[in-house]
């Protein structure tokens, strides 16, 4: 199964970007039915040969719209779907590298990052100036990780 679903079904958060996309998902799906309803009265029936009907498109505007609407819907869930699984991916680099991220968002991914800097902290310049705080070194490899998550999210 997917670790980042996995951890949005334990750990529902509300501010992630991620998790809001996982929200609307469900939503996205449910409105198909009604689309395909509505493209179903677009539709008429038409005598065909041997004797059968024959269902044709009357409304060719509104069924443009409908079928519009379909698509844009459908590429939304396979970005999502897509982005789901350059993510899962993405998390299971970081711990072949040693890097156990509990939030399986790329903002816990920064969240690590943040985390690695304050555990490697250079002392201070000046003891005396509480301002003069190192804000720690850089951990590359995070750095990068979190940087291909917040490239995997802005194509959603």
């Amino acid at each position: 199964m997917s670790a980042v679903i996995d951890f949005y079904k334990e750990h529902k958060l509300q501010d992630d970007p991620l998790h809001k996309a996982l929200d609307a998902a469900p939503n996205l799906h449910a409105q198909f039915p009604s689309l395909r309803q509505q493209m179903l009265s677009c539709c008429g029936a038409q005598a065909g040969k041997g004797g059968k009907v024959e269902l044709v498109v009357i409304d060719n505007t509104r069924w443009d719209e409908l079928a519009g609407e379909i698509t844009s819907i459908t590429g939304k869930l396979e970005r999502l779907d897509r982005a789901v699984g350059e993510l899962d991916k993405l998390f299971a680099e970081a711990k072949e590298a040693g890097f156990d991220i509990f939030r399986k968002t790329p903002a816990g991914i920064r969240a690590a990052e943040v985390q690695w800097r304050a555990q490697h902290r250079a002392p201070p310049a000046d003891p005396s100036n509480p301002l003069s705080r190192d804000t720690g070194i850089p951990n590359p490899e995070l750095v990068a990780f979190a940087e291909r998550a917040e490239a995997i999210m802005a194509g959603l």
